[in-house]
């Protein structure tokens, strides 16, 4: 058994490391999500929008109060709930086997993919493996002492993780007719994205230990925590007709702990195959070494391989480009990030919405020369996905038409990333229409 210091320590340099690796991908582009949220919090205008910002927002509008609207200090709070999932997989993997499943659980929970992506967003999402684990946790401690404290912790979590999915707060008026079609789609979009970037060799070694640590005498004991599963399951399916998939990440934790429930046993019983002289109790401890370390550089990796940030780099060219008397056309998803960052930028701007565009102009321009470019015709922009579906394109068409009062045609300015910049031109100057597929 693993002395009380031992385990703390290397809960520690667990903890420590996935912080490390989550801390990645704390400066990267603003989603839509979060740009709203930040954006809606600043100007007071949350009744305005279709948004309700509820824990994830007062979470958000403290961090930002205190630290400024950096995109690091408005996922903050979502990166420090990440972060104490990895102490809280080894709680409830002693609570229920040993300190060194514990170990095992929390290195797993280090370097999944899968959470460090969750930990890097401000989203609601984020929230709910933090409060419903706590709850799990908290309902097996109670099993074991039979303390009303616990069974109310367990209770709090579940109501807090509700609160936190709840905004804005959407019922479906007969959720069971689509039950069987949309829950299942849900799960397997989850499963498809908990597996991504991990190798296919630990991928198998997961599923075998998961199936051994279900059949682990220890795990007859859970019980009470199935219950509470299915009580989380029917609360989403009552109130949402199609569960987004970061609604069942928890699940993964789940899955993770009875993986290294079953993967101990394993190593144990091979260790027991070895003459004494090389029965090492220090074996599991170097298996989650493995662990971490192959994590972290599959991490590693991974940050490393993605594509520079777009629209960033998008909105300080229009910045430094536009002229007051243009006018840049976009998407909702993009209007939102790009408004993130020319308010960052202290960018001058007027926005409305046409039709399913946003249309923007400068009230002020940034250019040096911008005396000299008063008679210069003005110019209409489009900044799309690369990848727009072809109804989208064909409506994106048609609202730009009706916007600007002829019909159009596009030529690509400049990629950025994931996005194309296009000047928007009178249809009959040029060759041919673009489709904002690219």
């Amino acid at each position: 058994m693993t002395r009380w210091y031992e385990s703390g320590f290397s809960v520690l340099l667990i903890t420590l490391i996935g912080a490390v690796l989550r801390w990645q991908g704390m400066e990267n582009t603003v989603t839509y999500e979060e740009a709203t949220t930040y954006l809606s919090l600043i100007s007071n205008a949350a009744a305005e929008t279709t948004t309700s910002f509820g824990l994830h927002g007062f979470l958000v509008k403290i961090s930002t109060a205190v630290f400024g609207g950096e995109p690091w200090a408005i996922r903050l709070p979502f990166l420090l709930a990440g972060v104490a999932l990895i102490p809280i997989s080894f709680w409830i993997a002693r609570t229920v086997f040993n300190e060194s499943v514990g170990i095992l659980a929390a290195a797993l929970a280090a370097v999944s993919p899968a959470l460090m992506d969750h930990a890097a967003q401000a989203s609601r999402y984020g929230l709910l493996p933090l409060f419903l684990l706590t709850g799990i946790g908290c309902l097996l401690k109670w099993q074991q002492a039979k303390r009303w404290q616990w069974l109310a912790g367990s209770f709090l979590g579940l109501v807090l993780a509700l609160y936190a999915y709840l905004s804005p707060t959407q019922t479906f008026e007969y959720p069971w007719v689509l039950f069987m079609e949309k829950l299942p789609a849900t799960f397997a979009l989850a499963w498809t994205h908990w597996q991504t970037a991990i190798p296919g060799f630990f991928t198998l070694l997961l599923f075998i230990g998961f199936w051994v640590g279900v059949f682990r005498k220890e795990a007859r004991t859970v019980g009470h925590t199935i219950l509470y599963i299915a009580t989380w399951i029917f609360l989403v399916v009552l109130t949402h007709q199609k569960p987004a998939p970061e609604v069942w990440l928890f699940l993964w934790l789940c899955y993770f702990i009875l993986a290294a429930a079953g993967l101990c046993f394993l190593l144990d019983w091979l260790v027991s195959l070895l003459p004494k002289k090389h029965q090492h109790p220090w074996l599991i401890a170097v298996f989650s070494g493995i662990i971490l370390i192959t994590g972290s550089i599959i991490g590693v990796q991974n940050s490393s391989s993605q594509p520079p940030s777009a629209l960033p780099s998008a909105s300080e060219w229009l910045q430094e480009q536009l002229l007051p008397q243009d006018v840049l056309f976009t998407l909702e998803t993009a209007a939102k990030p790009l408004e993130y960052y020319w308010r960052q930028g202290d960018v001058s701007y007027s926005r409305q919405q046409v039709s399913l565009l946003n249309v923007f102009k400068l009230t002020a321009s940034t250019r040096d020369d911008v005396a000299e470019t008063t008679d210069v015709s003005p110019k209409a922009f489009l900044l799309v996905p690369r990848q727009v579906a072809p109804e989208t394109a064909e409506q994106v068409f048609g609202a730009l038409g009706q916007a600007l009062g002829h019909p159009v045609a596009t030529a690509l300015i400049q990629p950025f990333g994931s996005y194309l910049l296009l000047e928007v031109k009178p249809a009959q100057a040029s060759s041919g229409k673009e489709n904002p597929n690219g």
